[in-house]
């Protein structure tokens, strides 16, 4: 499916992935949305915000940081 994608993308098309796979989403995506409960809650371009951002923006919540950290 990725050289699909790859096709795809080369020839100029757009794809719209809905994946909660995030190493995959960092992999595919240039531009990444964030909805919560059917709602637009967040947009990030290309690897701008870290994995404990999305899934905070994801569950409402603040995720734990290594050490016990918030």
């Amino acid at each position: 499916i990725y050289r699909l994608f790859s096709t795809l993308l080369s020839n100029g098309a757009g794809i719209i992935l809905i994946s909660s796979y995030l190493p995959e989403v960092y992999e595919l995506a240039d531009t990444l949305h964030v909805f919560r409960r059917g709602k637009l809650v967040a947009t990030h371009g290309f690897r701008t915000a870290d994995h404990e951002d999305i899934l905070s923006q994801a569950l409402a919540e603040k995720q734990e940081k290594p050490g016990g950290q918030k």
